[in-house]
């Protein structure tokens, strides 16, 4: 069990190095970054996970069922927009106003 604790401790290591490589060479792009992670985290957090675990455990009826899948794909087109924008829009400072309308 040894190789596995230190195969864990690489990979920490490297997680943290990684982390760290971004935070230097990214830290004038802030913004981007964190709508980055809002894109691949929030979204689903508030849309996604939620009506998925409701549609496996307690989804009983058909349109119980249907309104999650419902969420569930507002927040999968909604998680590739936001990520289109923040990599459309990356290295820029404008808002992309007549994208967003």
């Amino acid at each position: 069990h040894k190789s596995i604790k230190w195969q864990k401790n690489l990979f920490r290591t490297a997680m943290v190095m990684l982390i760290a490589l971004i935070a230097v060479f990214g830290a004038d792009q802030l913004d981007n970054v964190v709508s980055l992670v809002g894109s691949f985290c929030l979204v689903p957090l508030s849309f996604i996970y939620p009506s998925s675990m409701h549609l496996k455990l307690i989804a009983n009826t058909r349109w119980v069922r249907f309104k999650d899948s419902v969420l569930i794909a507002i927040g999968v087109v909604a998680m590739v927009y936001v990520t289109f924008i923040s990599v459309v829009t990356w290295g820029t400072s404008d808002p992309p106003i007549d994208v967003c309308l």
